[in-house]
Protein backbone atom coordinates (compact mmCIF):
# COMPACT_ATOMS: atom_id res chain seq x y z
CA UNK A 1 0.00 0.00 0.00
CA UNK A 2 1.22 3.48 -0.83
CA UNK A 3 0.39 6.86 0.63
CA UNK A 4 0.02 10.06 -1.34
CA UNK A 5 0.02 13.53 0.16
CA UNK A 6 -2.14 15.68 -2.06
CA UNK A 7 -2.90 19.35 -1.92
CA UNK A 8 -5.94 20.39 -3.85
CA UNK A 9 -6.58 23.95 -4.95
CA UNK A 10 -10.27 24.58 -5.47
CA UNK A 11 -11.98 27.94 -5.54
CA UNK A 12 -8.97 29.48 -3.82
CA UNK A 13 -9.17 26.98 -0.94
CA UNK A 14 -6.27 24.75 -0.07
CA UNK A 15 -7.25 21.33 1.25
CA UNK A 16 -4.56 19.05 2.65
CA UNK A 17 -5.34 15.36 2.32
CA UNK A 18 -3.56 12.14 3.14
CA UNK A 19 -5.03 9.45 0.93
CA UNK A 20 -4.54 5.72 1.33
CA UNK A 21 -4.05 4.26 -2.13
CA UNK A 22 -3.96 0.58 -3.11
CA UNK A 23 -1.39 -0.67 -5.62
CA UNK A 24 -4.12 -0.98 -8.29
CA UNK A 25 -5.34 2.56 -7.70
CA UNK A 26 -1.72 3.76 -7.66
CA UNK A 27 -1.28 2.21 -11.12
CA UNK A 28 -4.43 3.88 -12.44
CA UNK A 29 -3.51 7.26 -10.95
CA UNK A 30 0.01 7.03 -12.36
CA UNK A 31 -1.57 6.63 -15.83
CA UNK A 32 -4.35 9.24 -15.67
CA UNK A 33 -3.04 11.53 -12.92
CA UNK A 34 -4.91 13.33 -10.15
CA UNK A 35 -6.46 16.00 -12.35
CA UNK A 36 -9.44 13.90 -13.56
CA UNK A 37 -10.08 12.73 -9.98
CA UNK A 38 -10.06 16.29 -8.65
CA UNK A 39 -12.29 17.47 -11.50
CA UNK A 40 -14.79 14.69 -10.74
CA UNK A 41 -14.82 15.48 -7.01
CA UNK A 42 -15.70 19.10 -7.70
CA UNK A 43 -18.00 18.49 -10.65
CA UNK A 44 -21.80 18.39 -10.74
CA UNK A 45 -21.54 14.66 -11.55
CA UNK A 46 -20.09 14.00 -8.10
CA UNK A 47 -23.03 15.82 -6.51
CA UNK A 48 -25.48 13.78 -8.59
CA UNK A 49 -23.72 10.54 -7.60
CA UNK A 50 -23.95 11.52 -3.92
CA UNK A 51 -27.63 12.39 -4.26
CA UNK A 52 -28.38 9.01 -5.81
CA UNK A 53 -26.42 7.21 -3.09
CA UNK A 54 -27.98 9.20 -0.25
CA UNK A 55 -31.55 9.25 -1.55
CA UNK A 56 -33.92 6.99 0.27
CA UNK A 57 -37.64 6.75 -0.12
CA UNK A 58 -39.58 8.00 2.89
CA UNK A 59 -39.70 5.38 5.59
CA UNK A 60 -42.42 4.99 8.17
CA UNK A 61 -40.18 4.64 11.21
CA UNK A 62 -43.17 3.75 13.36
CA UNK A 63 -43.47 0.53 11.38
CA UNK A 64 -41.48 -2.29 12.96
CA UNK A 65 -38.40 -3.61 11.24
CA UNK A 66 -39.15 -6.89 9.47
CA UNK A 67 -36.17 -9.02 8.52
CA UNK A 68 -37.07 -10.89 5.35
CA UNK A 69 -35.16 -12.53 2.53
CA UNK A 70 -37.54 -10.78 0.13
CA UNK A 71 -35.19 -7.78 0.45
CA UNK A 72 -31.45 -7.75 -0.21
CA UNK A 73 -29.16 -7.54 2.81
CA UNK A 74 -28.08 -3.97 2.01
CA UNK A 75 -31.72 -2.81 1.91
CA UNK A 76 -32.41 -4.43 5.29
CA UNK A 77 -29.37 -2.72 6.79
CA UNK A 78 -30.43 0.65 5.34
CA UNK A 79 -33.93 0.24 6.77
CA UNK A 80 -32.62 -0.79 10.19
CA UNK A 81 -30.27 2.20 10.31
CA UNK A 82 -32.94 4.67 9.13
CA UNK A 83 -35.45 3.41 11.71
CA UNK A 84 -32.76 3.58 14.41
CA UNK A 85 -31.66 7.10 13.46
CA UNK A 86 -35.26 8.32 13.30
CA UNK A 87 -36.01 6.77 16.69
CA UNK A 88 -32.97 8.43 18.21
CA UNK A 89 -33.93 11.80 16.67
CA UNK A 90 -37.47 11.51 18.02
CA UNK A 91 -36.42 10.28 21.49
CA UNK A 92 -38.05 12.46 24.15
CA UNK A 93 -35.46 14.74 25.75
CA UNK A 94 -35.84 16.69 28.97
CA UNK A 95 -32.33 18.06 29.43
CA UNK A 96 -31.35 15.51 32.05
CA UNK A 97 -28.30 13.79 30.58
CA UNK A 98 -29.19 10.44 32.14
CA UNK A 99 -32.74 10.50 30.82
CA UNK A 100 -31.68 11.73 27.38
CA UNK A 101 -28.98 9.04 27.13
CA UNK A 102 -31.45 6.29 28.06
CA UNK A 103 -34.18 7.43 25.66
CA UNK A 104 -31.71 7.53 22.79
CA UNK A 105 -30.06 4.20 23.64
CA UNK A 106 -33.30 2.24 23.41
CA UNK A 107 -33.73 2.78 19.62
CA UNK A 108 -29.94 2.48 19.21
CA UNK A 109 -29.95 -0.97 20.81
CA UNK A 110 -33.05 -1.95 18.81
CA UNK A 111 -31.15 -0.97 15.66
CA UNK A 112 -28.34 -3.36 16.62
CA UNK A 113 -30.91 -6.12 17.12
CA UNK A 114 -32.50 -5.44 13.74
CA UNK A 115 -29.13 -5.46 11.97
CA UNK A 116 -28.17 -8.71 13.67
CA UNK A 117 -31.46 -10.28 12.53
CA UNK A 118 -30.71 -9.20 8.96
CA UNK A 119 -27.27 -10.78 9.18
CA UNK A 120 -28.72 -14.06 10.47
CA UNK A 121 -30.89 -14.29 7.36
CA UNK A 122 -27.93 -14.11 5.01
CA UNK A 123 -24.70 -15.26 6.65
CA UNK A 124 -23.49 -18.82 6.85
CA UNK A 125 -20.37 -17.88 8.85
CA UNK A 126 -20.71 -19.67 12.23
CA UNK A 127 -18.70 -17.04 14.13
CA UNK A 128 -20.81 -14.17 12.80
CA UNK A 129 -24.03 -16.11 13.42
CA UNK A 130 -22.94 -16.66 17.02
CA UNK A 131 -22.00 -13.00 17.38
CA UNK A 132 -25.34 -11.85 15.92
CA UNK A 133 -27.28 -14.13 18.27
CA UNK A 134 -25.28 -12.77 21.21
CA UNK A 135 -25.98 -9.19 20.11
CA UNK A 136 -29.71 -9.91 19.98
CA UNK A 137 -29.74 -11.47 23.46
CA UNK A 138 -27.56 -8.83 25.12
CA UNK A 139 -29.22 -5.84 23.49
CA UNK A 140 -32.69 -7.14 24.43
CA UNK A 141 -31.53 -7.48 28.04
CA UNK A 142 -30.07 -3.98 28.00
CA UNK A 143 -33.25 -2.53 26.50
CA UNK A 144 -35.19 -4.05 29.41
CA UNK A 145 -32.77 -2.49 31.92
CA UNK A 146 -33.04 0.87 30.16
CA UNK A 147 -36.84 0.67 30.23
CA UNK A 148 -36.81 -0.18 33.95
CA UNK A 149 -34.53 2.79 34.66
CA UNK A 150 -36.74 5.05 32.54
CA UNK A 151 -39.87 3.93 34.39
CA UNK A 152 -38.23 4.63 37.76
CA UNK A 153 -37.08 8.02 36.52
CA UNK A 154 -40.55 8.90 35.23
CA UNK A 155 -42.16 7.77 38.49
CA UNK A 156 -39.75 9.92 40.53
CA UNK A 157 -40.44 12.96 38.33
CA UNK A 158 -44.24 12.56 38.22
CA UNK A 159 -46.59 15.05 39.82
CA UNK A 160 -46.00 15.19 43.59
CA UNK A 161 -48.29 12.81 45.42
CA UNK A 162 -49.47 12.85 49.00
CA UNK A 163 -46.91 10.15 49.77
CA UNK A 164 -43.45 11.25 50.89
CA UNK A 165 -41.74 8.07 49.79
CA UNK A 166 -38.68 8.24 47.56
CA UNK A 167 -38.21 5.76 44.69
CA UNK A 168 -35.66 3.04 45.58
CA UNK A 169 -33.09 4.26 43.08
CA UNK A 170 -33.10 7.72 44.66
CA UNK A 171 -33.40 6.66 48.33
CA UNK A 172 -31.60 8.62 51.05
CA UNK A 173 -28.30 7.19 52.29
CA UNK A 174 -28.63 4.91 55.31
CA UNK A 175 -28.57 6.78 58.57
CA UNK A 176 -29.94 10.03 57.16
CA UNK A 177 -33.55 10.90 57.80
CA UNK A 178 -35.67 12.74 55.33
CA UNK A 179 -38.00 15.52 56.54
Amino acid sequence: MLYYGAVLFASGCVIGMKIHVSKHLHYVLSRIGWVPVVIFLFSPLHGIAQEIHNSHPPLDSSAPFIASTSKPFAKLMDEAMMIMADGMRKAPMDGNINHDFVTMMIPHHQGAIDMAKALLLYTKDPQLRNLAQGIITEQQNEIQLLKIWLQQYQNSHAEPSTSHSTPPSFASPIGESRP
